[in-house]
């Protein structure tokens, strides 16, 4: 064979080989975009001590281990208010238009320590969802308040029928804190907050809460 037989093979075989090559790149596995699952839902939180506990900047979405929101599984906290003694006309004051899938409302505790009126509370709840303006909102029952256990049982009751009347969603995530109209041994270190177990009890159930509402069909 001649040098330009010679030649013709090898670049033949040169070509062949950058076929099989290109062959092993287009056949190489695809990659995975970590970022294309599902997102969360997304929740923001108004409230008082119950909510803020021990948190450092909680607005900025530092929170503390005695704050329910720390122990939130499976949903993402986005923001929203909370100070201890706060009271529902404070929320309002405090609350901004929040984009997020749901709106959890835990407050009232201090509204009643100070006398306020079912019919005052319930005008400020009704008050912070517009200036929220999440569509899907979960107001969640009151903890005991050892001292005063008749006055919560109400309360709770009357939020329910509130949240009925309005299209919102009643969450009694304190269940498991209770043994009857008081905090259970173990739930709470001053029989008006929970400590950390009940903390964490708290978070559980309302993550379970948030996913749901948050997942339902519509606006």
């Amino acid at each position: 064979m001649g040098r330009s037989g010679r030649r013709a093979r090898r670049g033949i075989g040169a070509l062949a080989a950058v076929a099989v090559g290109l062959i092993c790149l287009t056949g190489s596995a695809p990659t995975v975009d970590p970022g294309s699952g599902p997102s969360p839902v997304t929740f923001v939180a108004i409230g008082d001590s119950l909510t803020n506990a021990n948190s450092r900047n909680f607005s900025g979405r530092d929170v503390g281990d005695l704050s329910w929101v720390h122990y939130v599984t499976g949903v993402e906290f986005v923001g929203g208010w909370a100070r201890g003694g706060a009271q529902t006309s404070d929320m309002v004051v405090n609350s901004r238009p929040a984009s997020a899938d749901v709106l959890v409302v835990l407050a009232g505790t201090n509204d009643l320590a100070h006398g306020c009126s079912f019919e005052v509370i319930s005008r400020n709840l009704v008050a912070i969802t517009r200036e929220v303006g999440v569509a899907r909102v979960i107001v969640a029952a009151l903890p005991p308040r050892d001292s005063t256990p008749a006055t919560i049982t109400e309360f709770n009751r009357e939020l329910e029928a509130l949240a009925d009347g309005r299209g919102w969603t009643f969450v009694d995530a304190m269940a498991d804190l209770r043994s009857g109209d008081r905090y259970a041994d173990g739930m709470s270190r001053d029989g008006l907050h929970p400590d950390r177990a009940g903390a964490e009890i708290l978070g559980y159930e309302l993550s379970r809460a948030i996913a749901g509402v948050g997942g339902l069909p519509g606006g």
